[in-house]
């Protein structure tokens, strides 16, 4: 009889081990787990966390492909002609108009394209307190054309340069206004709950 309660005791001290060992165990792993859940969510808001300092509303005009030129040359080293377009994939040329109270577009760049747009949309350029200039677009029905072209992948290309010189809008994005913004090349693409952004500057 002693033997059996011994062995009793014994499997009754293993289970209740195991049991603690396991809720230890669990006790352990789930904070871990939040903490880990917690800090990716801040770390994928903070880009957006800064208050905004400015926002100017933006009609945009893309060309897709990227941008070429070539330039043949005569034996004398004169140029016999140029050729330039947008061909392929990507974003080639961009062009940004606002609206004044008075129902009047203006462009945000001195430097017009003469491009072929393949699509428009409504966007945003937004400064922070950080002092980013961030391009962003909503995800709304009635943008989804440029919005699903625009951010095409990950990581976006604007082969052409746009510039952003307008001093009205550069004001309004309390933007030194001796400093142009210029958009060309490869931006990583943010995801917000209401549409998708590009740091631009």
């Amino acid at each position: 009889m002693k033997n059996i309660s011994l062995f009793h005791k014994t499997i009754i001290a293993i289970l209740i081990a195991a049991i603690v060992f396991a809720t230890s165990c669990k006790k352990q792993e789930t904070p871990v787990k939040l903490a880990e859940t917690t800090q990716a969510q801040v770390i994928e808001k903070v880009p957006w966390i800064p208050i905004i300092g400015g926002i100017v509303y933006v009609i945009v005009h893309v060309t897709e492909g990227q941008y070429y030129k070539e330039v043949t040359y005569n034996p004398d080293g004169s140029i016999a002609s140029i050729k330039e377009g947008c061909k392929g994939w990507g974003s080639c040329s961009v062009r940004g108009e606002t609206q004044n109270a008075a129902g009047v577009f203006s462009s945000v760049s001195s430097v017009i394209y003469g491009d072929d747009y393949d699509y428009s949309g409504e966007a945003q350029l937004v400064k922070t307190k950080d002092g980013k200039i961030l391009l962003k677009m909503s995800n709304e029905p009635y943008n989804e054309d440029c919005y699903k072209n625009f951010f095409y992948d990950d990581v976006i290309e604007i082969s052409r340069p746009w510039i952003i010189d307008n001093p009205d809008v550069l004001k309004e994005l309390e933007y030194s206004r001796d400093k142009a913004i210029t958009v060309q090349g490869k931006y990583p693409v943010y995801t917000l709950e209401d549409g998708k952004y590009i740091i631009i500057g």
